[in-house]
């Protein structure tokens, strides 16, 4: 019993001994099955992974080939002017996708198919033109904006949509902590002389050359030469660290926004515009003549353009082919010469004849300008005057040689008065006289000829006091002779000794001719006269001294109302907007250059410019081809009719297409041109210079933009998004689920440049 006793717990000793070695062969297996299956979940991981890698690198690739299309199209595209229509846009526009994230779709698909024709990707495109966009860095101003249409600081930045208040936050932020453009009450850029005396509210305050005008102007704040504490905005995102631009607001004007966009100032040939305000006479006259203008036309446009724009008031003169030209400038006009006068004839009783002048010459100046004007010392030259200083003897021995003849006296001569009269030629006005705005200046007579013929006796000369016009400014004994009786002057050898030219010339102070008329033959009942009194050209026609000509006639310009002082504006300074182009008298009656109505002279428009650096790129300027109502509403005095018309009549093709067409149709041109000119047919004085419906009303809104505004871009900003998907229906159709990954490239392109100037990837 012991025995068995002991192999029985041999046996069990032994078999405790299997066991565990049997669990640990088991627990062995088990650990290789569990790495087994982890290597074979990660390899099949590792699997997925690859191959979503692999995926998001092909949905790369897709997108930049869309980028690559993109820019293809853009560099192939023409140049002259910029639209939606143009195939960099045409050619991905659809509604299978939305590039841009605003919730509507906006890009077609353009499949990639593998060497099967299955599907294997898939990218979208939208490209959209900076220029269409409000430039943060550069529109925008903190101070109220004057609206003249000089600079692109007066696009507004979206107030309709974030509100004035936060609106200016954008200006400030980038004029860094001291919230002025370089440093604060320093002239940074050096330009404060200039600025302080240009005629142009550089700064938008109301204000035109007040004392330092020229320091914390927008112009300080330049992006690519930063002043003192200035932050420019690289990026549209930047926007973001604007106080009170949150998530909400941020999303609200993203697509409206941009830091990129510039305009080269060229024309649709690609040369650079003309400086309007520095061309000199020569590259003004050459341009107009190639442009189809006549010579003379060319010539007058010219100089008018300096007058206008040069700081005195002082007429140009030039000689073209022995041809005499005078400048328009802001100077008086001689308006309307009387110089020959009826005769009276009385018979007198001792049988002899007394001939009188009826009526006494005169001379009229006239003030078509809005402002005084002094004419203190200037001087008419040519006139013939008699000169005395003893005109009360001479009047007493007149009045006694009357008497003698009266009384059959023979044997009378004059001898006392003609010893006593000189001729001379010029009339001064004396020193310290002003003409008030619109006001005429009339020069009259003091003596009236008398000449008395005796049977068989030399004709005796006698001179009477007179004042006549009555209502004159001035008076001077103007000589004036009717050549109808030549036989009588013929016997008066006192009178060879006057000049036969007709020819005055009107001076100012300092011996600059203002005017030269030449003068034609009068008749005794009536007067020369001007019709505008910038052409000098002389009609005859009813004397008017110190009231308006008989034959003033605005209304053939286009005139109503009385509105016609609305046309003379010489500014002595600056051009502000290629709109006061139509400022600039073209030489013919009421004739000026005209943009809004014929339109003949649109053509010159897209030459000019006021930047003062034409080679250097004007930043933030609007494309009307690519601007939304949104954007089109930031530019001056453009409201929602107005930015409606302007989209509802593209594409244009150069800037001057912005007036439309005049017409009484319905076309989108003529609608266009309705609604930009309003402001002149509403009856009201919109420029408040005291006018309602004036030509430079109905030109308003273009004057205000002209400078704003551009149909060529340089910088576009290209979306593409690219997939790779597995069509694995077979249908030909992408589902949902068959999109394996995606990926959203974001280039910023200049097409100028010819590279691409920012990238971003999503």
């Amino acid at each position: 019993m012991k025995k068995l006793k002991g192999n029985s717990q041999r046996l069990w000793k032994l078999k405790g001994k299997e066991g565990v070695a049997l669990i640990f062969v088991i627990g062995i297996m088990l650990l290789l099955f569990i790495f087994a299956s982890t290597l074979l979940f990660s390899f099949k991981l590792w699997e997925k992974s690859c191959y979503k890698t692999f995926a998001g690198k092909q949905a790369e690739r897709f997108a930049e080939a869309g980028i690559e299309n993109g820019i293809w199209e853009l560099q192939h595209d023409k140049r002259d002017y910029d639209s939606l229509i143009d195939n960099w846009r045409k050619n991905f526009e659809g509604s299978d996708f939305d590039n841009n994230g605003d919730g509507i779709p906006d890009s077609r698909w353009i499949y990639i198919y593998g060497k099967d024709k299955e599907i294997i990707g898939r990218y979208s495109v939208l490209i959209e033109d900076e220029s269409g966009k409000i430039n943060i860095n550069v529109c925008g101003n903190l101070k109220n904006s004057f609206n003249e249409g000089f600079s692109t600081f007066e696009i507004s930045i979206l107030p309709d949509i974030i509100g004035e208040e936060i609106s200016k936050n954008i200006v400030s932020f980038r004029y860094g902590k001291d919230g002025l453009p370089g440093r604060g009450g320093f002239d940074d850029n050096s330009n404060n002389d200039s600025l302080s005396k240009d005629k142009i509210d550089n700064d938008g305050d109301g204000k035109i050359d007040e004392p330092g005008e020229g320091i914390d102007e927008p112009y300080e704040f330049y992006v690519k030469k930063i002043y003192w504490d200035d932050r420019p905005y690289f990026i549209p995102e930047d926007i973001k660290l604007v106080n009170g631009i949150g998530k909400e607001r941020y999303r609200k004007i993203k697509d409206f926004i941009t830091t990129f966009s510039y305009d080269k100032n060229t024309t649709k040939e690609g040369k650079i515009r003309i400086n309007l305000n520095k061309a000199d006479f020569s590259q003004l006259y050459s341009f107009f003549k190639e442009k189809g203008y006549p010579e003379e036309q060319a010539i007058q446009i010219s100089l008018n353009i300096i007058d206008y724009r040069d700081s005195d008031s002082i007429p140009q003169i030039k000689t073209v082919k022995g041809k005499l030209f005078i400048g328009i400038d802001k100077t008086t006009y001689l308006n309307e010469i009387d110089g020959i006068k009826e005769w009276e004839k009385f018979k007198l009783k001792s049988g002899g004849v007394l001939f009188t002048e009826k009526g006494g010459q005169f001379i009229e100046i006239f003030n078509p300008y809005p402002e005084e004007i002094d004419i203190g010392g200037w001087e008419i030259r040519g006139p013939t005057l008699l000169f005395s200083n003893l005109w009360g003897k001479i009047f007493q021995y007149s009045k006694q040689i009357y008497n003698d003849v009266i009384n059959g006296e023979t044997g009378i001569k004059n001898k006392d008065i003609i010893e006593n009269i000189f001729i001379t030629n010029v009339i001064k006005i004396p020193e310290g006289t002003k003409i008030p705005p619109f006001s005429y200046y009339t020069i009259g007579d003091t003596v009236k000829i008398g000449i008395i013929m005796i049977p068989n006796k030399t004709p005796l000369i006698i001179f009477l006091p007179i004042k006549d016009p009555p209502n004159a400014s001035q008076y001077e004994p103007i000589l004036g002779i009717n050549k109808i009786f030549p036989d009588i002057i013929q016997s008066l050898n006192y009178f060879s000794k006057i000049p036969s030219s007709s020819r005055l010339f009107f001076c100012d102070k300092s011996g600059n001719i203002i005017e030269i008329a030449d003068c034609p033959l009068d008749t005794p009942k009536t007067s020369i006269q001007k019709n505008d009194p910038r052409v000098f050209k002389w009609y005859i026609s009813l004397p008017t001294p110190n009231m308006q000509n008989f034959i003033f006639s605005p209304w053939i310009g286009g005139f109503k109302n009385n509105n016609w002082p609305s046309s003379f504006k010489i500014k002595n300074g600056k051009f502000s907007s290629l709109g006061e182009l139509s400022f600039i008298h073209k030489g013919r009656q009421w004739e000026s250059i005209d943009f809004w109505k014929d339109g003949k002279d649109r053509k010159i428009i897209d030459y000019f410019t006021v930047e003062e650096d034409p080679y250097k790129p004007t930043y933030g300027r609007l494309n009307i081809n690519t601007a939304s109502e949104t954007v089109l509403m930031c530019l001056p005095l453009v409201d929602k009719d107005i930015a409606r018309r302007i989209i509802m009549a593209r594409p244009y093709k150069d800037i001057s297409e912005i007036l439309g067409k005049y017409g009484n149709g319905y076309s989108e041109k003529e609608l266009l041109n309705k609604e930009i000119t309003k402001y002149g047919f509403d009856g009201k004085d919109n420029d408040f210079d005291g006018f309602s419906d004036c030509e430079k009303e109905k030109e308003m809104v273009f004057s205000k933009i002209i400078n704003l505004i551009t149909v060529r871009s340089n910088v576009f900003k290209i979306i593409s998004t690219g997939q790779k998907v597995e069509d694995k229906n077979g249908n030909g159709k992408i589902e949902k689920e068959e999109i394996l990954a995606e990926k959203k490239i974001v280039v910023f392109y200049d097409r100028d440049k010819g590279k691409i100037i920012y990238r971003k990837q999503m």
